[in-house]
């Protein structure tokens, strides 16, 4: 009993990570140099609810099968997924920002999560001064920077992906102000 108390307790304040270990590389397997200028992206977008929904994974496996990016906002990896996400991985690199644990001893990271093609050149994570309502936790946000081929580009030059779990509900300003940050 005293267990249960306890984690249905833990949802409502759940763990944070630290600023240093906010972010997690969960696939290394991207096989593309880079993006080319001038082709189009196939660029899914999906809040996952954290996994809750039956079958989920299932439905975005098959949306995202020929993704060059896929942005995912409240991400749940958890070792009990793990199987799901096999293949929406495969060939892939995938970052995790994360918000909060969903889990009691850091176990089942939540955040945004930015799945690419292609290897990222730099990765940056951005902590709104916003806060999720019920659980507390600040929003999230990752960047990152992708390489672009093409003849006329300078070798600095690349693709700026932004993935944020937005405060889409509330007043417009702090919606813009997380936007800004």
């Amino acid at each position: 009993m005293n267990q249960h108390i306890s984690n249905f307790t833990y949802r409502f304040r759940p763990e944070q990570p630290k600023a240093e270990s906010a972010y997690l590389s969960i696939a290394a397997n991207a096989r593309r140099p880079y993006f080319s200028k001038g082709e189009p992206l196939n660029v899914v977008v999906w809040n996952t609810y954290k996994g809750k929904r039956e079958r989920y994974y299932d439905v975005l496996a098959e949306h995202g099968s020929n993704a060059d990016l896929i942005l995912l906002q409240e991400f749940r990896h958890d070792p009990l997924l793990e199987s799901a996400h096999g293949s929406l991985f495969a060939e892939r690199d995938a970052g995790l920002a994360i918000s909060f644990y969903t889990r009691p001893s850091q176990s089942s990271p939540t955040g945004v999560c930015t799945v690419s093609s292609v290897r990222s050149t730099d990765t940056q994570l951005v902590l709104s001064r916003y806060f999720e309502p019920v659980t507390r936790t600040p929003k999230m946000a990752i960047c990152t920077c992708y390489p672009i081929d093409c003849d006329d580009c300078a070798p600095e030059q690349t693709l700026l992906v932004f993935n944020s779990h937005g405060i889409n509900f509330r007043l417009r300003k702090p919606f813009l102000d997380q936007m800004h940050q």
